[in-house]
């Protein structure tokens, strides 16, 4: 961590974030230039690589990561506040898992943000596009609240949220943007969010989830050459002592 002029700290850059900032900067400036000197270019570079129900009936699969590394040329704060987003939360996670396992995990995020806007355009029968790197970004505060709880992070740089409330709020703030009239993919918002939440408490594994809920599973194993005892439990009634065998009932 560095400090800034004013005493804050500021995460230093790793590797994957470095990587993923650059992309994202350079893909934003190449759409710029090509919309404005090759117009025919920019369009195949958009139908190419954002994401659609279209494109995925054409096999366009790549498409649902490749969204991810886009933004729209007409909203420029998008672009700023998921790099800085990114910037914020991505080294402390990419310093704890390493730059592959983070990698794997930001593009999780990604595929699960992009199969959920598939899902619900799908229900809806829309023709939209998404770009953007939102439901990435929301995997990442949502791994970054579950792993660091108490841990506080300075919101706008001055108000300090510890991250069990941070994940309250960036809920929050999504489901106010779900029934408002913006133009932002709530469906992908939810969807990299769940899938970080799922992948980072290993709640994806249908094992752990059942034994979250209370239930075991328990498969018997028989081992050859050795017969297997049943095992029985004794339970006795005391309301039927005078019928009970010696020992109890056996079920």
């Amino acid at each position: 961590m560095s400090q800034s002029p004013m005493g804050i700290a500021l995460p230093r850059l790793t590797p994957a974030v470095k990587v993923l900032l650059i992309g994202n900067i350079a893909l934003y400036a190449l759409l710029g230039v090509t919309g404005r000197f090759l117009p025919q270019l920019g369009e195949i570079l958009l139908d190419g690589l954002a994401l659609s129900w279209a494109g995925i009936v054409s096999f366009k699969l790549w498409t649902l990561l490749s969204y991810s590394l886009l933004h729209n040329l007409a909203d420029f704060f998008h672009l700023f506040f998921n790099l800085l987003l990114i910037y914020f939360f991505g080294p402390t996670l990419e310093g704890r898992w390493g730059s592959r396992r983070f990698v794997i995990f930001y593009f999780s995020g990604a595929l699960g943000g992009g199969l959920a806007f598939i899902a619900f355009n799908l229900l809806l029968g829309s023709g939209a596009l998404l770009v953007g790197a939102s439901g990435a970004v929301l995997a990442l505060i949502i791994a970054w609240g579950i792993l660091f709880p108490n841990l506080p992070v300075y919101l706008f740089g001055v108000l300090p949220l510890k991250g069990k409330h941070l994940i309250l709020l960036t809920v929050g703030v999504e489901l106010l943007l779900a029934v408002s009239q913006t133009p932002v993919s709530s469906a992908a918002h939810f969807g990299g969010m769940a899938t970080g939440a799922l992948l980072v408490t290993g709640y994806w594994r249908p094992s752990k989830l059942w034994a979250r809920l209370g239930f075991k599973l328990k498969v018997p194993i028989a081992r050859k050459g050795r017969r297997k005892t049943p095992k029985f439990t004794v339970v006795i009634n005391p309301d039927d002592d005078d019928k009970a065998p010696p020992g109890g009932w056996v079920h």
